[in-house]
């Protein structure tokens, strides 16, 4: 066997490893729509109030959905599958059926028809044609739900014998040779899983079925169309019952298609505990709507002596204390681990059923780091870390507060520049910066600068973010509109140019007249470059004013540096001043000047 001979049947194995197992690990990505029904409320009292009825009989469905997750997954199973392959089969059928009524209808009219005998036998033979046409699609669809039924029974097998119930006191080996069976058979896609979506993305909107289709039930064909056509393949209907102050209510859980009872739970309480009865209606139904095997999540502590203190949450549910193990539906769960002196932990995974899963926990102990945050914008406001107020810190550099006169330019500057002590549980923290105007500014301090002894700064924007975009992306927006219009006197001059500059060239134009062009040209050349210029110059502007909506990364700063920074600040403040104040004098002397000549045009009036 020769090398080349040797890397093409590598390759070719490869490839047929790669297309056969592609199927197994193939996703379904289209969406389990559950739905839900009014609840038939059972009360003498509903005769009596409509309206109060009605809001019951709405009032847990809503609700029971509402306790639902969002990131629930139904797992198809092959009997969801040959359901659905048969119902679409059925619905074909139907189809070809009345086609072929139809055409039966039309080849027996043809003798009514005043044709000669040729043309009705021709006419009668195209008829045969169509007519054979259809019975042979018929039969091809009958001999479809055979294999559509075979091919069931053989994923089922090897549901029962494959993935999802491996011994877990066999082998690796046996394992693994199960396993490769099942990538190199033709229907190894099994099983998939789809998303949980709600009908019409709303969970208080009910599907409303037609009276026919309530009158015949659940099973029957017009409602399983309507369910079907509706999109809705999980129906939760219920009844209401009370007895006093004591309310009965039970949920059911319908299949489409098929309208198969897939599950039944019920729930006692009074109506002011209308939320408990939901919750635990809509806890108990959860399995049914993913359709999911239980897992096993098996939890471990490092260090193991903290493993009575550790609050463990799954799904925001807190769990029995001193918990080693949980026992939960298949599907995407958050775990949480909350202990006092250590740092939360917490990760959300698809739990996949039938599965044990072991989840070891390192638990990291709190260090209190403060740390001093000054703002270096001449502005005064708080500083927010974590949600919470940060504590006002005195600033290293001023002397003690008692040798300051109150009137003080040092008592001033601290008080425009903002300093505060922020505590952080030694991880990155992000806070926000709000002037007195009412301004905001996010940061973020990251975990390098996480000391006792680390002073850092931030420059606070004292104006509305939003705002200052807006105006950045109009002012961009017109230096575009100027680039485009430059080009227009552009390309004309080119174009007289060109024009003019072949004419000399063939003897019929002028020098003169070339030159002219050429140099309007060249100047309307220059113009668009300049336009061209500002352009990008705004483009990067807005860029920059876009950015501002980020939060910034606070710098390490000395008390040093600090300092001098402001001082460049406060002159920066003090020229500001001055040329505002200059701005109001000359403006105040224009304003006398008016005044003054008012006064001598009325004079001379007079």
């Amino acid at each position: 066997m020769t090398k080349k001979f040797r890397t093409i049947l590598t390759f070719t194995f490869l490839t047929l490893l790669t297309a056969a197992a592609g199927p197994l690990f193939g996703a379904d990505t289209s969406k389990w729509v559950v739905g839900a029904e009014r609840f038939k409320y059972n009360s003498p009292a509903a005769a009596e109030d409509p309206s109060v009825s009605k809001g019951i009989s709405e009032m847990f469905p809503s609700r029971i959905l509402e306790k639902l997750n969002d990131e629930l997954v139904h797992i198809v199973y092959p009997d969801e599958k040959r359901d659905q392959a048969l119902y679409d089969l059925r619905k074909t059928r139907l189809s070809l059926f009345l086609q072929l009524s139809a055409e039966y209808k039309k080849r027996d009219s043809l003798v009514l028809q005043n044709y000669s005998k040729r043309k009705l036998a021709s006419k009668i033979k195209e008829e045969e044609k169509a007519i054979k046409t259809i019975q042979e699609k018929i039969s091809a669809n009958l001999k479809e739900v055979d294999q559509v039924m075979q091919k069931s029974i053989r994923e089922e097998k090897m549901v029962q014998r494959g993935f999802f119930n491996m011994d877990e006191s066999a082998s690796e080996g046996e394992n693994f040779k199960s396993m490769f069976r099942n990538i190199f058979d033709r229907d190894a896609e099994f099983v998939s899983s789809q998303n949980i979506a709600f009908y019409k993305d709303d969970r208080t909107a009910f599907f409303e079925p037609s009276e026919t289709a309530q009158k015949y039930g659940y099973s029957s064909y017009d409602y399983e169309k309507e369910a079907v056509n509706a999109g809705i393949k999980s129906l939760i209907t219920g009844s209401i019952t009370n007895y006093g102050s004591y309310y009965f209510v039970s949920a059911d859980i319908y299949e489409f298609p098929g309208g198969k009872l897939n599950h039944s739970v019920s729930e006692v309480g009074l109506i002011e505990e209308a939320d408990m009865i939901s919750t635990s209606i809509a806890h108990q139904i959860v399995i049914a709507l993913t359709n999911g095997m239980p897992v096993d999540i098996e939890i471990s502590f490092n260090p193991a002596e903290i493993r009575d203190k550790v609050r463990i949450y799954l799904d925001d549910d807190l769990q029995p204390p001193k918990l080693s193990l949980i026992r939960s539906q298949s599907g995407v769960h958050s775990v949480r681990f909350v202990s006092d002196g250590y740092r939360e932990m917490g990760t959300s995974y698809f739990f996949e059923g039938n599965k044990k899963y072991k989840i070891e926990v390192t638990m990291q102990e709190e260090h209190e780091v403060f740390i001093d945050a000054v703002n270096l914008c001449p502005f005064p406001g708080r500083f927010y870390a974590a949600g919470a107020l940060a504590e006002a810190a005195k600033d290293q550099s001023l002397p003690p507060e008692s040798q300051l006169p109150p009137e003080s330019e040092t008592s001033a500057q601290e008080e425009l520049f903002t300093r505060a002590k922020i505590r952080i549980n030694d991880t990155q923290i992000l806070g926000q910066f709000i002037s007195n105007d009412g301004f905001t500014t996010n940061y973020y301090i990251p975990e390098t600068l996480l000391n006792n002894k680390n002073l850092v700064s931030i420059k606070s924007k004292n104006m509305d973010i939003n705002d200052y975009i807006d105006k950045r992306r109009r002012i961009m927006y017109g230096s575009y509109t100027l680039l485009m219009l430059s080009m227009v006197p552009y390309f004309y001059t080119y174009g007289n140019y060109a024009n003019a500059a072949a004419q000399y060239n063939k003897g019929i134009g002028s020098y003169e007249d070339a030159l002219t062009w050429e140099t309007r040209n060249q100047i309307c050349g220059v113009i668009s470059i300049g336009c061209g210029a500002l352009f990008v110059y705004e483009l990067v502007r807005y860029f920059l004013a876009v950015n501002d909506v980020l939060p910034q990364r606070a710098k390490a700063i000395s008390e040093q540096k600090l300092e001098k920074q402001k001082q460049k600040e406060l002159k920066k403040l003090e020229k500001m001043r001055k040329t505002e104040v200059v701005t109001e004098n000359e403006s105040q002397e224009n304003k006398d000047e008016i005044i003054d000549e008012e006064k001598v045009e009325g004079e001379e009036e007079k």
